[in-house]
């Protein structure tokens, strides 16, 4: 096990890419805190993650409220003293359509969640991994933030400022030692993934097998990822062997690229 005793929380963990980042953390040996909005199903995955022999317990936790952030954090101090690795996973996906047909409603929510829940999150973490002087934070940002790809602004632009914030807490954050760095999935069939395809398909007027063929031809090995490939760069940047990697944003998408 390459994180004994370490205590690792993972926002948007109850389902998805959370729930194999919060698997795999587990399975190498650190405490995993199940944290998402959705309570009941957050204490699901603890559940069975505990089942499977991993140490984990469930934490509500909304990302774009402030005090939730102060309040799972604190939790985490009170019965474990200290907190090690976090993983902002937490996130929503676009509804696709040229920007200037999208209110600022859409922009706003998109922008509340995957930055400035990011943001706040990291904000509550960030103090008791200073004082350790120690600390792993890992950022799910998105092949989009690398490439232009049109009819999802604010998905776009959220996922590019994650990219930032990975490189200027990078920064900040490196004389205590707190490593911080982003992994960019390309296109994994999960639920959220699922949704955003059935609207393109509307929007480019094309069937969903056709879309996702769109998808498939633009990745290199010719298959799309699955959660546990995210999970298994998430760990590897969690570990010991990453001591010396910090402020990196790191592609895990099949050697996906945009016409």
């Amino acid at each position: 096990m390459s994180l004994p005793d370490q205590v690792a929380l993972v926002t948007g963990a109850a389902r998805g890419i959370g729930r194999a980042i919060a698997e795999a953390l587990a399975a190498d040996g650190a405490e995993v805190v199940v944290a998402d909005i959705d309570a009941d199903e957050a204490e699901l995955t603890a559940k069975a993650i505990t089942a499977g022999g991993g140490r984990a317990f469930a934490a509500a936790h909304d990302v774009r409220d402030e005090q939730s952030s102060a309040d799972v954090v604190a939790r985490i101090l009170e019965r474990r003293g200290r907190l090690d690795i976090l993983v902002n996973n937490a996130g929503v996906g676009p509804r696709p359509g040229p920007f200037h047909t999208l209110t600022a409603d859409e922009y706003d929510r998109v922008m509340s969640i995957n930055a400035r829940g990011l943001f706040l999150t990291t904000k509550a973490a960030a103090p008791p991994m200073i004082e350790q002087r120690s600390g792993r934070i890992i950022h799910i940002s998105s092949v989009v933030a690398k490439r232009a790809s049109p009819n999802i602004l604010p998905y776009a632009a959220s996922k590019w400022a994650v990219i930032g914030m990975t490189q200027t807490m990078a920064r900040e954050l490196a004389q205590y030692d707190v490593t911080v760095n982003a992994v960019c999935p390309g296109v994994i069939r999960t639920q959220l993934h699922e949704g955003v395809v059935e609207k393109m398909s509307t929007l480019y007027e094309k069937t969903e097998d056709d879309t996702w063929q769109m998808f498939y031809d633009r990745i290199a090995l010719g298959r799309l990822q699955e959660p546990a490939d995210i999970a298994d760069m998430v760990a590897f940047l969690a570990s010991a062997k990453a001591r010396n990697i910090t402020g990196s944003a790191f592609n895990v998408n099949g050697g996906m690229e945009f016409n």
